[in-house]
């Protein structure tokens, strides 16, 4: 196309016609962004999912395995759940039952940020289930930790509960 050809009136409306097209690829551009940036933050939610139930698997497993105590089972415990948190490297556990204690090697019961749920085992409280962090992270739903990670401690609580309450009650044989 010669544009040296065209009229004023012409080459108006090819440049209006360039620029309602420009402007609709920069929507399109914003759009594209928008969703990029919205599919990495539900890939990054749901890689945080995955570790979540990785850990309540494993902790399942683990509470399977006949050749492991209780007392190893509840380190394994303990260790497997930083894992399962947004910042693994600067996560510590520690898991209370009773008299004992199993933590990671790393726990710092002055660290600052924590959450923990109780354990109940017959109805009565025998321990808690506690996730600290070492290092200052940005603030999300409680202190530096997610939402999801507190419903995981609060799981992991109750399966504890529940492993310890099924080997306090005798099996009684029926006849």
């Amino acid at each position: 196309m010669n544009y040296q050809d065209m009229s004023k009136e012409e080459l108006i409306k090819l440049a209006q016609g360039l620029a309602h097209e420009a402007s609709r690829a920069s929507a399109i551009n914003t759009s594209l962004q928008w969703f990029e940036e919205s599919m990495q933050k539900q890939t990054h939610s749901l890689r945080e999912r995955v570790k979540e139930l990785t850990c309540v698997y494993e902790t399942i497993r683990t509470f399977r395995r006949i050749d492991l105590s209780s007392s190893e089972k509840l380190q394994t415990i303990a260790e497997l759940i930083p894992g399962a948190m947004q910042y693994p490297e600067a996560a510590c556990a520690r898991i209370i039952e009773k008299q004992r204690e199993f933590k990671t090697p790393n726990f710092d019961p002055s660290a600052r940020w924590k959450i923990s749920s109780g354990i109940l085992s017959l109805g009565q409280f025998i321990g808690l289930v506690e996730v600290r962090y070492l290092k200052e992270f940005p603030k999300r739903d409680d202190g530096p930790f997610l939402n999801e990670e507190q419903a995981l401690v609060r799981v992991l609580a109750e399966a504890i509960g529940l492993a310890l309450e099924k080997n306090a009650v005798p099996v009684v044989n029926e006849v």
